[in-house]
């Protein structure tokens, strides 16, 4: 993958991150297209520059957790889990690095016998919200 790319995604992903418009974040970091941009974007971070955007306005948003009477789940961790884990632990990280680097990792190791990545689900009223348990 070529470096100068990469780098001006991540910087574009800054800018989304921080409110800036999508196709002026595009234009501005040499992009001709909002779809050479969002193909590029998907490839490199993992999601679309959109949802990438929605993810942190909902980061902003979140409020207080009230675990009272929460019914918890612990399973497994799965590839399903990515944008659960983006939107409620790994928020500093990419969907596509949190799957490279958290989930397929643990899934080896799992079936290595030399550990594993548990997930507690539990539902709020928006939405469900994971916490991850290494073991």
């Amino acid at each position: 993958m070529d470096y100068a790319r990469e780098r001006k995604i991540f910087t574009a992903a800054q800018e989304i991150a921080s409110g800036a418009l999508i196709i002026e974040t595009a234009l501005s970091c040499g992009f001709d297209t909002h779809s050479g941009f969002t193909r590029a974007f998907l490839e490199i971070i993992g999601c679309s520059p959109q949802e990438y955007h929605q993810h942190h306005i909902k980061l902003k948003s979140q409020g207080e957790i009230i675990m009272d009477k929460a019914k918890l789940k612990i399973r497994l961790v799965c590839k399903d889990d990515v944008n659960s884990l983006w939107e409620n632990v790994y928020s500093a990280m990419t969907p596509r690095q949190i799957l490279e680097e958290k989930i397929e990792p643990q899934t080896e190791a799992y079936k290595n016998g030399t550990g594993f990545l548990a997930v507690a689900d539990f539902p709020t009223p928006i939405n469900s919200r994971a916490i991850i348990f290494y073991f």
